[in-house]
């Protein structure tokens, strides 16, 4: 009995009965679903659901082993490559509180030395156009290089530097909010900034509001 799966390419069972091409004395009605010539069962092989003769069935292509399945290729060809993962780059170290003072003092140095230029001139008298003049320079002075180079003149003498609490470069808006809230503590006589004092990561009250901290350069750029 045939297969009800395997289609022999015949029209029903009235097809009349031909002969075997390469065994004559054999009746048949199969035939090859390639070249349509008279074949006995045992001279045809079921290839893809049809039976075929073997010369016909050796000259069909094989798929390649190596290739995958087009449906996992396309799959794979289309899936987004993820991103080489970041180097885990050690967490910089907090700069040394004295550091930090030696640094203060440096900047308020050279910010003494610009607000004695202005002041030397002959419209600039009075004391409190001097000092305002000097809380204008200092500001100037904190964001510029802040938002420049992450670190003022002074800081760089020091090797140290102002960044964010992950270790990042600080942004623009970032280096003239901590600028202006360090300024506005001068006039509270600086105590504020005894706040580095007591906190542990060693951040003043400038750092607090602008979400950043002063680090040792050597360190962050290591690794």
């Amino acid at each position: 009995m045939r297969c009800p799966m395997l289609r022999s390419n015949d029209a029903g069972s009235s097809r009349s009965m031909s002969v075997c091409t390469a065994h004559p004395a054999r009746e048949t009605t199969l035939r090859c679903a390639t070249c349509l010539r008279s074949y006995c069962r045992q001279c045809l092989v079921v290839d893809d659901a049809f039976f075929r003769c073997c010369a016909c069935a050796g000259s069909l292509p094989k798929p390649d082993a190596t290739e995958a399945p087009a449906p996992l290729a396309e799959e794979m060809r289309l899936r987004p490559s993820r991103p080489d993962p970041e180097p885990d780059l050690a967490s910089p170290e907090n700069a040394r509180i004295l550091m930090r003072a030696f640094a203060f003092a440096l900047d308020a140095l050279l910010v003494f030395v610009g607000t004695s230029m202005v002041a030397s001139l002959p419209r600039f008298h009075s004391d409190q156009t001097v000092w305002s003049i000097g809380l204008l320079l200092a500001f100037l002075y904190e964001g510029f290089f802040l938002q420049e180079r992450g670190q003022t003149l002074g800081k760089a003498a020091f090797n140290i530097e102002v960044t964010r609490t992950d270790g990042e470069p600080i942004e623009p808006y970032r280096a003239w909010i901590r600028a202006f809230v360090k300024v506005g503590q001068l006039t509270c006589c600086g105590l504020p900034f005894l706040l580095a004092l007591v906190i542990q990561e060693r951040r003043s009250l400038h750092d607090l509001i602008a979400v950043t901290r002063v680090v040792a350069k050597h360190d962050r750029r290591s690794a």
